[in-house]
């Protein structure tokens, strides 16, 4: 996994790409599972004192993996959201 992150005006901003080799999926090592990338992306801006807006973009290229036969795996996601942690 490869990552980096950079602040960007008010936003801290970040990437991931991931990749995962050929591998088994059985015991005897017979089921061989392809190898596959993925690309993730993120921003965060701390929005007040207490408070954070997050917002991912996981599986930018929508790819088609499998993680394990027989295992649904998602397409492209976002995901928004805040955070609180108050400061004393």
């Amino acid at each position: 996994m490869l990552t980096a992150d950079a602040p960007l005006a008010d936003w801290r901003v970040a990437g991931e790409l991931q990749y995962v080799g050929e591998r088994f999926d059985n015991a005897s090592n017979t089921t061989r599972l392809a190898s596959y990338n993925l690309i993730n992306v993120s921003a965060s801006k701390q929005i007040d004192r207490d408070w954070k807006l997050l917002a991912k973009l996981n599986n930018l290229n929508d790819k088609n993996y499998v993680l394990a036969n027989g295992y649904a795996t998602p397409g492209r996601t976002f995901y928004l959201g805040l955070t609180w942690a108050p400061q004393k």
